[in-house]
């Protein structure tokens, strides 16, 4: 009756207290610390026996504390890892890291233990090896080590060497070609020394690598302010030839003169500061010469200031002789600068035949007077009647000499 009055008070029938109920625990598989302190040691000793299997006798094998090095050497070298985390793969990594310099300096301070024997100690707790034979096969690595370290300076050495010569051979390639080597008449086959002028380059480079491919001693006269001034005048100094500057002057005529000319006109820092402009242009130039020229060439002062430059700079001039009368002459020797004229013109004409037969009578007169020099031009039909001609001459005993020479 008082159980049921109580039941009836509380509205609620009174059942049994459950029991709670006991999951079974999951079997784990060992502390994350231990699995991945044993991967770590197999993962070592399997890099250590490869190593030892595939590396050939002499060859240059991996340091064993190199490879514990490389096997860490991820994020723990960017200070991403967090050292906290004493049961993450990093964290390991940093402990067996810890254990390998705290081995290396308790055994490095007393002296006794070399860097080999040390590492030798650490790799027999990876490897299960005595330390005796880790000792003796990191030493016979060394040894390995230092003769293939040997063998690959001495190849990276020829290496070197032949990548320089390769680079060399790309250089030369690049840069024009020297002109192929004659035979020159010896001195008792010599009869008659020809000096040849080529003017009016810097517009046509065609013809200019004729003249080159020829391979005897001419010398080019570039002109300033053309298309290919600095060309011209860089090509043929590759060569190693010699330039002058070809200065425009003034003609009698007055007719088709360069936009830029010497002329009587003009004041003496007028004609020297033109004369300076143009040498800065060409500045292989060892000499000048005159291009037209027939009224500039017979006025003493316009000579005069002309050759007070060239005096300043060392610099020779070759009168072009435009003009049966000159005032060079006189103003190159007051101011002592080496002074030449010239003595032919061979291409008046655009015939090669024509032209052959201008360069055949210069060569007579050479054999004539012993020297003879003569002009011609940066043209293709002038180009390719000296291309006929030079070993026709060569062959006669013409010996080709640079107008430098001639200087008086």
């Amino acid at each position: 009756m008082a159980e049921r009055k109580n039941s009836t008070r509380t509205g609620r029938t009174r059942r049994p207290a459950k029991r709670p109920v006991r999951r079974r625990r999951s079997k784990k598989s060992g502390h994350p610390l231990l699995f991945w302190l044993i991967f770590m040691i197999a993962v070592a000793g399997a890099a250590y026996m490869t190593d030892r299997m595939t590396n050939e006798p002499g060859g240059q094998p991996i340091q064993n504390v190199t490879v514990i090095h490389h096997l860490f050497n991820d994020k723990e070298e960017q200070g991403v890892v967090p050292s906290e985390d004493a049961g993450s793969p990093e964290s390991l990594k940093e402990r067996i890291k810890a254990a390998v310099k705290k081995i290396t300096k308790d055994k490095g301070n007393d002296g006794t233990e070399t860097e080999t024997s040390i590492t030798g100690s650490v790799m027999s707790a990876i490897t299960g090896k005595k330390a005796s034979e880790s000792e003796s096969s990191i030493k016979k690595e060394s040894v390995s080590k230092e003769t293939s370290s040997e063998d690959i300076s001495s190849s990276s050495d020829s290496f070197s060497k032949s990548s320089t010569s390769s680079k060399t051979v790309k250089a030369e390639a690049k840069a024009p070609a020297p002109a192929p080597a004659r035979k020159e008449p010896s001195p008792s086959t010599v009869t008659g020394r020809l000096a040849v002028v080529i003017d009016d380059a810097g517009r046509d480079l065609a013809s200019q690598e004729v003249y080159e491919s020829i391979g005897v001693p001419f010398t080019l006269a570039v002109m300033p302010n053309q298309v290919h001034t600095r060309e011209a005048a860089a090509s043929w100094a590759a060569h190693g030839m010699p330039v002058i500057l070809h200065q425009p002057m003034e003609s009698v005529s007055g007719s088709g003169m360069e936009a830029k000319t010497i002329l009587t006109s003009m004041s003496d820092s007028e004609i020297r500061r033109m004369l300076s402009d143009s040498l800065s242009q060409v500045p292989e130039a060892v000499g000048i010469n005159n291009h037209q020229g027939s009224k500039s060439t017979t006025d003493k002062r316009v000579m005069d200031d002309v050759m007070n430059e060239l005096h300043h700079r060392g610099l020779f001039f070759l009168d072009s002789a435009t003009n049966s009368y000159t005032e060079a002459d006189g103003a190159a020797a007051e101011y002592g600068v080496p002074y030449a004229r010239n003595d032919l013109f061979v291409d008046n004409s655009s015939d090669v035949s024509a032209i052959k037969a201008m360069i055949r009578k210069a060569a007579e007169r050479a054999k004539e007077h012993g020297t003879y020099i003569i002009i011609g031009h940066c043209r293709p039909h002038t180009a390719e009647a000296f291309r006929q001609m030079v070993p026709q001459l060569e062959a006669e005993g013409i010996k080709f000499i640079y107008v430098l020479s001639l200087m008086n």
